[in-house]
């Protein structure tokens, strides 16, 4: 008897706890704030700015769903161009894919790079050494080839210096009859979002092997 109230019992909670799960909760959400890079058909690159994941790139996707507001007002999809910064609102689910990527619910634009909405202005909060539009080079040797990224020693840039750790992404140009090995010298093309962590992290634009 004792036996048979206790599987009563454990039946119970379980049916518990599906009810709960089944109780409508609300889909979480997630925010990311960053600035367009490139753009695609089917979304556009994103370099976050804010929090924890300051410096990292990734590929937004957008679809027919995806609400896109300025100001409060309707924004047509055209008027994502690269330098625009925003908040991308996202279910939590990404790939593990470098970079990694996700599916915008929701886009809400902060500022667009144009003279006819709006004007542009930076959070102080964003990690930059330029002109979010612009792009960088560097001159390094390779040091390392690591899964989806090089670290690279610097030897010529008006801006970067010692390691950093280059990550390649699916958009990255890599002009090389060889590959990439270690003690390659490259020229590196780069935008100029890079992390704030030692090393530093970037994301090539273009890799060409000079020998």
């Amino acid at each position: 008897m004792k036996k048979i109230l206790t599987a009563l019992l454990i039946l119970a909670t379980v049916g518990s706890l599906f009810a709960c799960d089944n109780g409508g909760d609300a889909e979480p959400s997630y925010t990311l704030t960053g600035t367009i890079g490139s753009i695609k058909s089917d979304g556009f690159m994103m370099t976050v700015t804010e929090g924890e994941l300051a410096g990292i790139p990734y590929f937004v996707k957008t679809s027919d769903k995806t609400d896109i507001r300025y100001e409060a007002k309707p924004l047509d999809k055209s008027k994502l161009v690269v330098g625009c910064r925003i908040n991308v609102i996202y279910n939590g689910m990404e790939t593990r894919s470098i970079p990694p990527q996700i599916t915008a619910s929701e886009i809400v634009v902060i500022s667009i790079p144009s003279s006819d909405i709006g004007s542009e202005t930076q959070s102080p909060s964003t990690k930059s050494i330029g002109a979010q539009s612009e792009e960088f080079t560097m001159k390094a040797t390779v040091v390392e080839v690591m899964d989806g990224a090089i670290s690279v020693e610097v030897t010529e840039s008006e801006y970067a210096y010692g390691r950093y750790t280059v990550h390649i992404s699916d958009m990255t140009v890599i002009e090389s009859e060889v590959g990439l090995s270690s003690g390659n010298s490259v020229v590196i093309v780069y935008g100029g979002q890079v992390t704030l962590s030692l090393p530093p992290q970037a994301t090539a634009i273009k890799i060409t092997v000079t020998e």
